[in-house]
């Protein structure tokens, strides 16, 4: 089911203040509470609302084994859950394109981010 929503910018500040509290009641009580996804849809969505136009873009580059190095943009530290999206479409289209090697940078800003990639397949690496 689809809303739509045109909140005033106070009313979405408020709004967003508030997803943001009931996110981390819920990561810090509940790690694996089904809420999480949809608090953080919500808040990707919101983002959008406000002209954030969802998550900055990933930035790659092929490496000399054909591989892909990939780093996510501290600007997207706001962003987590539609982060994740992305690099799950991207992992699609570079596993279509027969990319076995992928190297994922992610700065310390952007850590929320990590529990995504792991899930995703990424394994931590020095």
């Amino acid at each position: 089911r689809t809303v739509g929503l045109s909140p005033s910018p106070a009313m979405a500040d408020l709004l967003l203040a508030k997803l943001r509290e009931l996110q981390a009641t819920v990561e810090s009580t509940e790690p694996e509470a089904s809420i999480l996804p949809t608090c953080l849809s919500l808040l990707d969505q919101l983002g959008t609302v406000l002209g954030g136009g969802g998550p900055p873009p990933l930035t790659t580059r092929e490496d000399r084994y054909g591989g892909v190095e990939i780093e996510v943009p501290i600007s997207a530290a706001d962003t987590p859950h539609a982060l994740g999206v992305e690099l799950s479409r991207r992992i699609e289209q570079w596993a279509a394109a027969g990319k076995r090697g992928l190297w994922l940078k992610i700065p310390l800003e952007c850590a929320a981010f990590a529990g995504s990639a792991a899930a995703q397949g990424f394994q931590f690496h020095h």
